[in-house]
This record gives C-alpha cells, sequence and structure tokens, in this order.
C-alpha cells in the first residue's frame, strides 16, 4: 500500500469546476462543468482506462470524483480552499480533468505554475476547454508555446515600464 492507504498501481481520476459566487447562474454554472467532465471521463477516458495492463496484470482502478469550488479571482489555485487540498491529494498516476482554465485560474502564470507543479508530482492533467492533455506532445507544445506569450508579454511589459521611466 502506498501514501493514503492506497495500492501504488490504483489512479483517481478528479475533476475540478469552479465557478465564482457573484456569477448569478452558479449551480448552472457548476452543473454544465461537471457534465463536461463526465462526458470527457465517459468518451475519453474510461475508455483507455478500462483496458489498462502493467506488466501483464490488470490495473486497479481508482475512484471517479468531481470537486466544486467557489472562488474569488484575485486568489491563485493554491490560495482556493479545494485547490491547496488537491494539489496535496492528488499522486502520480492520478488523472485531472479540469472544466474551465477561465475559472480555474487566476491568470496564465497560475495556470502554468500549477500544471507543471502537478506534472512534476506525475499527474496527468486535462484542461477541457484548451483541450489540452499533458500526456501527449500536442499538450505539452500547447504548454510551452502559452509560456512563450507569457514570457514575451512579461518582457514587453517590463520594457514599456522601462521606457515610462526614462520618459519622465
Amino acid at each position: 500500500m502506498g501514501r493514503h492507504g492506497r495500492d501504488p498501481r490504483a489512479f483517481r481520476v478528479i475533476g475540478y469546476a469552479a465557478c465564482s459566487l457573484n456569477d448569478k447562474d452558479y449551480l448552472a454554472e457548476i452543473d454544465a462543468q461537471s457534465q463536461e467532465i463526465e462526458k470527457y471521463y465517459v468518451e475519453r477516458l474510461k475508455v483507455n482506462l478500462t483496458s489498462w495492463r502493467v506488466w501483464g496484470h490488470d490495473v486497479p482502478q481508482g475512484t471517479f470524483d468531481i470537486w466544486h469550488d467557489d472562488f474569488c479571482g484575485e486568489l491563485t489555485f493554491r490560495q482556493r480552499r479545494r485547490g491547496k487540498n488537491l494539489i496535496y491529494r492528488l499522486q502520480k498516476g492520478d488523472y485531472f480533468l479540469i472544466a474551465s482554465s477561465r475559472n480555474s485560474f487566476k491568470n496564465i502564470r497560475d495556470l502554468l505554475r500549477t500544471v507543471k507543479r502537478l506534472i512534476d508530482k506525475g499527474v496527468r492533467v486535462h484542461i477541457l476547454d484548451m483541450c489540452l492533455d499533458t500526456e501527449k506532445e500536442t499538450g505539452k507544445m500547447i504548454l510551452k508555446a502559452i509560456q512563450t506569450c507569457a514570457n514575451f508579454k512579461a518582457g514587453r511589459g517590463v520594457k514599456s515600464w522601462n521606457r515610462g521611466i526614462t520618459v519622465l
């Protein structure tokens, strides 16, 4: 048995649906995201996961669960009530399905930092509204492109700020 008393070969699939409490359709948005996660799990992942074999042995399946979170747009993923708990609980081999990148992260840097931390732990991240699957080369390429754009924008901001100082 591994950490948390679970078979280390078992995996979990955890979905994450988030919406601001300021959104007038909060419950409808959470429900729509949850349905999107369930559909993705059934249509895309479950087919692949049920046939997993490691060294000729069936891999015991873990659980499927969706976590709901309300948030304030000023909080990073780690500062959110469920976010910090998920980062701690997700383990190597787990699948993490995020319905909405817009609702789940404060900004691009928060997205990149969180996804990198989870990938480093061995978690397989899928961001559904971006069609991002970190297990595939295209997903890795999309992350690198986002990182490049974020770095470019940050560099331009510093240059503009420095230019403004020299004008004064």
